[in-house]
C-alpha cells in the first residue's frame, strides 16, 4: 500500500504554486519522516 505521506505529497504538488513547491516539499518530507517514525 501507498503511505499517507506519499498520498498528501501528490495532493499539495498539485495545489502548490510552483514558487512554493521546494518549501512544500521539504515540509511534507519531515512530516513523512515524522509519521514513519510514529508507526
Amino acid at each position: 500500500m501507498i503511505p499517507s505521506s506519499y498520498q498528501l505529497w501528490y495532493f499539495f504538488e498539485i495545489l502548490t504554486p510552483n514558487e512554493n513547491h521546494i518549501q512544500s516539499e521539504l515540509m511534507l518530507i519531515s512530516l513523512g519522516l515524522q509519521q514513519e517514525s510514529l508507526l
